[in-house]
């Protein structure tokens, strides 16, 4: 999905949780190539960061998020951009928790937060957050 992204000329940007350990390592076959930008913060990407300002300046309208904290950023970050205007997709094979259930519970949130729900999974609802496999996701 990454070098898909990458050979349309999507915009890619990264984000790493801070912690006293410092940044989690990351895989060399997904890790930033030099130019794209990395926001480092806690659980939720748009707060106190240049989150928000970096997608504006790439006309971003429709974000597609994956990450290793399903019930954490993935599902914090998604929120945030629903109600900043985004639509989300997030690649349900491109995120994950600890305990599984977890991980089910953030899907189940996903589309059925307060303001924003699409219980239907309707695909690329304005503001909203759709769950689809990484495979079925296009980029233009």
């Amino acid at each position: 999905m990454l070098n898909k992204a990458r050979a349309a000329s999507v915009p890619v940007i990264y984000s790493t949780t801070v912690s006293p350990k410092g940044p989690a390592p990351m895989l060399p076959s997904v890790a930033p190539r030099p130019g794209e930008p990395v926001v480092a913060t806690r659980a939720n990407k748009f707060l106190d960061t240049s989150l928000e300002e970096l997608l504006k300046q790439r006309n971003a309208r429709t974000l597609v998020i994956v990450g290793a904290a399903a019930n954490g950023a993935v599902l914090y970050s998604s929120f945030h951009a629903n109600a900043k205007g985004f639509t989300v997709v997030v690649a349900e094979d491109g995120i994950s928790s600890g305990p599984a259930f977890d991980t089910f519970l953030a899907r189940y949130q996903l589309l059925n937060q307060p303001g924003f729900s699409n219980p239907g999974n309707k695909p690329l609802e304005a503001q909203r957050v759709t769950l689809s496999r990484s495979d079925l996701i296009s980029f233009q």
